[in-house]
């Protein structure tokens, strides 16, 4: 892990680390060593690893034991700086845990999160105020040729643009 400080590219690492950094990362049996887990934590920050965060499941392994069953985060992505520069965009999604003791992890490296338009909701309280009473009537009149569930749609997004405005 020293030659990593050293590469001034992009680079990602990732696998089975065997070791937690946290203990709430690890869910069954007793807690990890304490000094385990201070070990892992002092190699990833003197290599200057940086731990990508992620979405999907909490932990990456299922395991049991004496009947015990124990869930842990010991797969993990990291990455240095430059990857961070050049990919700013990775999404991780940790997918769900099926015929293997490991969950497969997913890397996006151009991930867009697309957000929803706002819904539109009508406010009961529009129907007090004179001038948008008069938007509302104006939104409701007018022929539309269709099915009737075409003709409320379009009706709808005609009073919905006139309220917005």
């Amino acid at each position: 892990m020293e030659k990593s400080k050293s590469i001034e590219t992009s680079w990602l690492r990732l696998g089975d680390f065997n070791d937690i950094l946290y203990n709430f990362e690890k869910k069954g049996r007793r807690l990890k060593d304490a000094r385990k887990i201070k070990r892992f934590k002092e190699m990833v920050e003197e290599s200057q690893l940086l731990d990508l965060q992620f979405k999907g499941v909490k932990f990456t392994s299922i395991n049991r034991r004496n009947e015990r069953l124990i869930k842990e985060k010991i797969d993990r992505v990291f990455c240095n700086v430059y990857w961070l520069e050049d990919f700013s965009r990775t999404q991780l999604v940790n997918l769900p845990i099926i015929g293997s003791d490991h969950g497969p992890i997913y890397i996006d490296l151009d991930y867009n999160e697309m957000k929803s338009p706002r819904m539109f909701k009508f406010e009961i309280m529009w129907t007090e105020n004179e001038e948008c009473k008069m938007v509302i009537k104006e939104g409701w009149e007018g022929q539309i040729k269709g099915s009737y569930a075409y003709r409320l749609v379009q009706k709808l997004k005609k009073y919905r643009r006139l309220l917005v405005e």
